[in-house]
């Protein structure tokens, strides 16, 4: 027996020795825009248009479905995927770089879980693994847990690529898969075991109501490196899965039946899973049938099976099990570790045969269901004879000018071999191994270089095919006959000779060089033996020659000259001379204030003096600052201001000819003062509280209070009122006989004026009723009100600006009284309406000066200068004698005049200052406007809400109203990138901007100015920070006008990390577009993703991507990255992360 067994391996092995090798030749590939896209995990490349189609996402499932060709790749290969892939219709699809671990059952009724990938029914998918990349499908593991003990509906493992009856599976490709099956879950109860799913093929049983295990449709798997596992069953009765093939049956229950599988090439290694514990289950196959669940007494069937090339290891409970199986092909090598199966066309349990592989090598008990070709090809000698000849055979060199091209070398080489096969029914094919093309001579390199043409030849008849050894033959270059670079070069040096150029005036070095290389270029080109040689020309100041370098090729050579260059005289000395003598003879006009409204326009009056003077277009006439003292307009305590001046030279130019004129001077005139002086105010408020004094009654209990109180009331100037405290304040109390006196002396002042008022009342007698005493009590009746009158007051801090109720008290008593308070002014009591103030610079909240804030840089344009002054405005009312009650809300708007302090009044001319309040009540920040009067210099607001209030002003400069000012991202384009302690600011330079002021804090804190720096200034490293800390940023750019800094661009505020070993900032932002082509009306969503380091991730401070439209009448754009087109032409959309990193849109709308 054993003797016949090695006597048929022995025929085997020489059959499959002399069968023939096949090469196809592949296709070349149309090369075509790849389209990229990314769904959940996964990577989405397609090369069938502008975007793809033949891929969707479903987020509830966690699911991408394919429908037609495309790569996928996984966003991180590194790091498995719990999303799953379903091809769903033909196509192919290539892995590159593919990790799934598709996600187990959660609990024992959940039978939801996915296959890694799965084809549909009826499907033909093709496979392709790419070159070098590594695919793995598998599961997590399950965590539930084997004591549950009932009836439940729960399957077992899922195939890792799931290939279901009647659909084919092809695999191709030099890349690597690896699949496992999901292993087998309870189907019934905790010793009820499912089957495993298989490697590659079947899902195994899934719940106690299916039958047998599932079977697998038809795969081919042509090469690649493919390691298949089936799933295993860990408790009772429980099939494993094949490795590829059919899932493992359930307890009762067959395991899945194997379509058919031919392997033609690659390395396979299929694994069969474990079968559970007891109860007659078995395992998977490792090619064939999924194992039988327990208490099954039959076996799956399984269709053929067909080795015809490659390296296969088989192992399981039957290595290989197939209806037949066939094994074919010269290098076809099959270690089947375990038994191989083999079924007859109509299988019985007497039929079926088992060939175990035994330690020797032999095989036994061989059954003829295992099937060889056995058939010897005749054409075989014939194909022998003719590769003998052809190995044997003289291929002679070629001429290059014979070798035009390679298919006349192919020709050459084919007739040749054709001649010595001598054999018109063998087939001749030359076969190219590589092509050196020749180098015909030149110049450089007259013999020029031979080329090479290596190849071999193969012949074929029928299916017979064999190849000779490389053979290679010389291609003999055609050699130059011309003029060698060696030649063209020494004819060029020996024609050189000395000479002499002409420059213009005042010709720099450079220029004279420049006019030598020109001589030297037309001498060349005169001789003919030098046509080529390249010239360049230096100029050496060590010996004052000019050195020529010669090349030509790889050939070098120079020569020196001694050349004599010819000046001109400059022509435009007497022009300039003329005109400097006009610009220092011509009279310059002094200014007023008025017409100089900044530095810039008097430069052009000045400018254009000169100009005139010169009178001649060819002249560049150039007005050069020397000193600038800005004149001072009059004020109420300066009427005539002081004037002004401005020093300057004038430079004249042209061509190369300069002059400049000696120091001029004009005067610019200060513009008078025409408001009210302090000496008219403080004779205004003299008169006014000369007339209150004199209107008023006074008794025994006016204080001098009350008498300051309304002296203080008359003035609306802002002049301060006080008592003399060296004549003092005298008061005589009348009597029933003798009247009282009030005496004193008030002093009115103003800056520097001050003027007095006496003072000097009469206090009437006392009359019986008032019972004669010196006093203001009342001892006899008390007559009676019929309603009690209302007053005003104000009290306020000594550094507070003055501030009034200019309402009546009639309108106070409908805004600030209640009904009850009115009730009781009508029993007579009367009511006092106070109006407080107080200073609260320092003690007025962070919170309410982030509010206060941020309210005052909503809509700056132009703005030169913005203070506030943080004070407390409240109201209270008195009823009677009763507490005073403090009123939050009036019932109406109460007019409030503040009078603006001095420091807070503009003086610069040409700049119009308004004055606002912001106002903090409830937590919320309301911008108050109002008027404001430049004489009295009070600021009236209405206000029905009392709390804090900051005064503050904006400076517009009124001779820059066309000055644009920018509140956006993309014209600073303010970037931070963090280090560990120090992050860099960079940004982009803004047109006329004098410097940029730079503001920085720690996220949630208040912004602060941490820099000033200058225009030429466009990044500023922040150093000793926190690591990983986050902090924010803002850039303002400004322009200097008559000494004060306006603001003409602020970025947006930007968020950026200390790094540490977790947290970075974003480094790239991409979009899945780099411009965009719409119509009016029409719209695109921009898809966008954020780049961070590897391993690293950031926290979210603002929207994760910020848009902006650089045209909002061409496009604009919505936070969702929509872009809507407005109106025909071109502009940019910027796409922006929170620390400033962006990408640019192109977007055209026709």
């Amino acid at each position: 027996m054993k003797k016949r067994i090695l006597s048929m391996l022995l025929v085997i092995t020489m059959i499959i020795t002399m069968m023939p090798t096949v090469t196809l030749a592949a296709e070349p590939e149309t090369e075509t825009e790849a389209k990229t896209e990314t769904f959940g995990t996964f990577i989405v490349t397609t090369t069938s248009g502008a975007a793809i189609t033949v891929a969707t996402y479903e987020e509830s499932t966690k699911v991408l479905k394919i429908t037609g060709d495309c790569t996928i790749a996984n966003t991180d290969p590194n790091t498995p995927t719990n999303d799953t892939i379903s091809i769903e219709s033909d196509c192919t699809v290539s892995l590159d770089g593919v990790n799934i671990e598709a996600k187990a059952p959660d609990n024992r009724n959940d039978i939801s879980n996915s296959n890694p990938i799965s084809i549909n029914d009826a499907c033909e998918v093709t496979i392709k693994l790419a070159s070098d990349k590594i695919n793995t499908l598998g599961f997590t593991a399950s965590t539930i847990p084997d004591s549950d003990n009932i009836n439940i509906k729960l399957g077992s493992g899922k195939a890792g690529l799931h290939v279901p009856s009647g659909s084919t599976l092809t695999i191709d490709g030099a890349g690597t898969l690896n699949t496992t099956g999901a292993e087998g879950f309870n189907a019934w109860a905790s010793y009820a075991r499912g089957g495993g799913g298989a490697g590659i093929g079947g899902d195994g049983r899934r719940t106690y109501e299916e039958l047998d295990a599932e079977a697998s449709g038809t795969i081919v798997i042509k090469n690649g490196t493919i390691n298949a596992q089936g799933g295993n069953s860990t408790g009772y009765w429980g099939g494993g899965g094949a490795g590829i093939g059919g899932g493992g049956g359930a307890y009762q229950y067959l395991g899945g039946d194997s379509g058919k599988i031919t392997i033609e090439g690659g390395d396979v290694t299929a694994t069969g899973g474990n079968p559970g514990t007891s109860g007659g289950c078995t395992g998977g196959s490792g090619i064939g049938s999924g194992g039988k669940g327990g208490n099954c007494y039959n076996n799956a069937t399984t269709a053929d099976v067909i080795l015809n090339g490659g390296s296969v290891v088989a192992s399981g409970y039957y290595g290989v099990q197939g209806k037949t199986i066939t094994i074919s092909g010269e290098s076809t090598r099959l270690d089947a570790e375990g038994v191989l199966q083999a079924l007859s066309s109509e299988p019985s349990t007497s039929d079926i045969g088992r060939i175990v592989s035994t330690a020797d090598g032999s095989w036994n008990d061989a059954n003829k269901c295992v099937q060889f070709f056995t058939a010897i090809d005749p054409d075989n000698a014939t194909v022998e004879t003719a590769k003998t000849a052809l190995e044997n055979a003289s291929y002679n060199d070629m001429n290059q000018e014979d070798a035009t091209n390679e298919e006349a070398i192919i020709e050459a080489v084919k007739a040749t071999a054709e001649t010595a096969v001598n054999n018109s029914g063998v087939t001749v094919v030359v076969n190219k191994g590589n092509y050196l093309a020749p180098v015909a001579g030149t110049s450089a390199n007259p013999n020029g270089t031979n080329g090479s043409y290596t190849f071999t030849i193969t012949v074929s008849k029928g299916l017979q095919s064999q190849t000779t050894s490389e053979k290679t033959i010389v291609i003999k270059a055609t050699a130059y006959t011309g003029v060698t670079d060696v030649q063209a070069v020494k004819a060029a040096k020996e024609g050189l000779v000395n000479y002499s150029v002409n420059v213009a005036f005042g010709a720099t070095q450079a220029v004279k060089t420049v006019a030598v290389q020109n001589y030297v270029d037309n001498l060349l080109s005169t001789i003919l033996e030098a046509e080529g040689v390249e010239a360049i020309v230096s100029y050496n100041s060590t010996r004052g020659t000019y050195d020529v370098t010669l090349s030509k090729g790889s050939v070098n050579d120079s020569k020196s000259l001694t050349m004599i260059v010819n000046v001109a005289p400059d022509p435009d000395i007497t022009t300039v001379e003329a005109a400097k003598i006009a610009a220092e003879n011509v009279i310059y006009s002094n200014m007023n204030q008025e017409d100089a409204t900044y530095e810039g326009v008097i430069i052009e009056a000045v400018k254009s003096t000169a100009e005139t003077a010169v009178n001649n277009s060819d002249v560049t006439v150039v007005v050069n600052k020397v000193s600038y003292l800005a004149p001072v307009a009059g004020t109420s305590a300066n009427s005539v201001g002081t004037n002004g001046s401005y020093t300057f030279t004038i430079t004249v130019t042209k061509g190369l000819q300069s002059q400049t004129t000696s120091e001029k001077t004009i005067v610019i005139t200060a513009t008078a003062y025409i408001g009210m002086t302090d000496v008219q105010a403080v004779q205004a408020a003299k008169a006014a509280i000369t007339n209150a004094i004199a209107n008023l009654t006074v008794s025994n209990a006016t204080t001098g209070s009350d008498i300051l109180t309304i002296a203080r009331k008359a003035t609306l100037y802002g002049v301060t009122v006080a008592w003399d405290t060296t004549k003092g304040f005298n008061k005589t109390n009348a009597t029933s006989t003798v009247t009282g006196t009030i005496q004193g002396t008030i002093i009115l002042s103003l800056g520097s004026v001050t003027c007095t008022v006496e003072v000097n009342k009469t206090i009437k007698k006392l009359s019986v009723e008032d019972g004669g005493s010196s006093s203001n009590n009342n001892n006899g009746s008390t007559p009676v009100k019929t309603e009690g009158k209302v007053e005003k007051d104000q009290k306020q801090d000594e550094n507070t600006p003055v501030t009034r109720v200019i309402d009546s008290n009639e309108d106070l008593k409908s805004k600030v009284l209640s009904a009850e308070d009115l009730a009781q002014l009508a029993t007579g009591k009367d009511a006092k309406i106070i109006l407080k103030v107080k200073d609260i610079s320092t003690s007025v909240s962070e919170e309410d000066k982030i509010k206060i804030e941020e309210k005052l840089a909503e809509g700056q344009q132009n703005i030169a200068k913005a203070e506030l002054l943080y004070i407390d405005i409240s109201l209270f009312k008195q009823i009677g004698e009763g507490q005073e009650t403090r009123v939050t809300k009036t019932s109406g708007k109460i007019s409030i005049s503040i009078e603006i302090p001095k420091d807070m009044r503009s003086t610069i001319q040409g700049v119009d200052r308004t004055y606002s309040v912001i106002r903090i009540h409830n937590g919320v920040a309301d911008r108050l406007s109002g008027t404001y009067d430049k004489i009295t210099n009070l600021f009236t607001f209405e206000t029905d809400q009392f709390s804090t209030y900051a005064l503050t002003y904006k400076d517009v400069n009124t001779t820059t109203d066309k000055l644009t000012v920018y509140n956006d991202f993309y014209h600073l384009r303010l970037k931070a990138e963090g280090a560990k302690t120090s992050q860099k600011l960079s940004y982009a330079k803004v047109s006329d901007a004098d410097g940029y002021l730079i503001y920085g804090a720690k996220c949630g804190q208040s912004l602060k100015k941490i820099a000033d720096v200058k225009g030429t200034v466009l990044s500023y490293t922040v150093k000793k920070l926190k690591q990983a800390t986050y902090y924010k940023y803002q850039v303002k750019a400004y322009k200097i006008i008559d000494g004060k800094k306006l603001i003409i661009s602020t970025s947006k505020a930007v968020h950026s990390i200390t790094e540490d070993k977790t947290y970075a900032n974003p480094t790239k932002v991409t979009t899945d577009v780099t411009s965009v082509k719409l119509s009016v009306g029409n719209t695109k969503t921009l898809t966008c993703q954020v780049v961070l380091p590897k391993d690293k991730k950031t926290k979210k401070h603002t929207a994760i991507t910020r848009y902006e439209s650089t045209n909002k009448e061409i496009a604009t754009v919505n936070s969702k990255g929509k872009i809507t087109a407005k109106g025909k032409g071109t502009c940019y959309v910027y796409a922006y992360v929170q620390n400033g990193v962006y990408v640019k849109i192109k977007i055209t709308v026709k």
